[in-house]
C-alpha cells in the first residue's frame, strides 16, 4: 500500500516514510491502514472505533484522539514531516489531501497509471521504484525474471531483489540532474520481447513527470 511518500509492506507490518522506518505502536498501525484504505473519505469516531476495535475492549473518542496524536507525531520524527492525518472539525479526520500537500512538490515518486501506460499491452513486466530506489510497485509477472522473488515485495530496495542495481544510485541521481544525458545497463531487462522504443533518458523523464 502507498500514498504519495508513504510505503507499507502488509506482510512485514513496516512502514516507511521516503524510505525511512516510521516506528508505528499496533494501534497506529492499524489506524494508518484504515486511513490508506479510505483515502479521499472523512472517519468519524464511530467508524473508526467500529474498524479498529476489539470486541474485548472498546476504545472511547479520546482514546481515538491519542492514537491520532501518536501516529502525527511518529511522522513528524521522520525528517519534520507534515501532519498526514488532517482534522476536520465537527466531521472526524481524513488523509491530508495530495494536492494540498506541498511535500511532493520537491519530489514526485513514480506514477504507477504512467508506467502502466507505457507498458500496457507489451508483456512487460516491470516495477516501480522512487528516487531512493525503494520499490512502489511490482507487476503480477515480475517475480519471474528476479533471481530473489522471495524478496520482491513492496517498501524494500530494488537492489535486494535484483542485485544488478546495486551502485546505480549515482547514475540515476546525475541523469536526473542533467548531468548525462543516458545510460545503459546489460542483463537487467529480462524479456523474450522488443522494448519500448523509448531512449532511457525518455523513459526516466516519463516516470518522473
Amino acid at each position: 500500500m502507498s500514498y504519495d511518500k508513504i510505503l507499507v509492506n502488509t506482510e512485514s507490518c513496516i512502514v516507511t516514510y521516503e524510505g525511512i522506518t516510521v516506528a508505528l505502536l499496533p494501534k497506529e498501525y492499524k489506524l494508518l491502514l484504515l486511513f490508506l484504505d479510505y483515502p479521499k473519505r472523512v472517519l468519524n469516531y464511530d467508524f473508526i472505533i467500529d474498524k479498529i476495535c476489539d470486541d474485548d475492549k472498546i476504545p472511547t473518542p479520546n482514546n481515538i484522539r491519542t492514537h491520532i496524536k501518536g501516529l502525527r507525531k511518529a511522522f513528524k520524527k521522520i525528517k519534520n514531516s507534515e501532519d498526514i492525518i488532517q482534522t476536520v472539525h465537527g466531521l472526524g479526520y481524513r488523509l491530508k489531501p495530495l494536492e494540498e500537500n506541498r511535500a511532493i512538490n520537491s519530489n514526485v515518486s513514480p506514477s504507477v497509471s504512467v508506467i502502466q501506460c507505457l507498458f500496457r499491452g507489451r508483456a512487460i513486466e516491470y516495477a516501480a521504484i522512487n528516487d531512493k530506489l525503494f520499490i512502489e510497485y511490482v507487476s503480477p509477472g515480475l517475480s519471474n525474471y528476479c533471481d530473489y522473488p522471495e524478496l520482491l515485495k513492496l517498501g524494500v530496495n530494488v537492489k535486494d531483489p535484483f542485485p544488478e542495481f546495486i551502485g546505480l544510485e549515482e547514475i540515476l541521481k546525475d541523469i536526473l540532474n542533467h548531468g548525462q544525458d543516458y545510460f545503459e545497463i546489460k542483463g537487467i531487462a529480462r524479456c523474450n520481447i522488443a522494448l519500448l522504443s523509448l531512449s532511457p533518458e525518455q523513459t526516466l523523464k516519463a516516470l518522473h513527470q
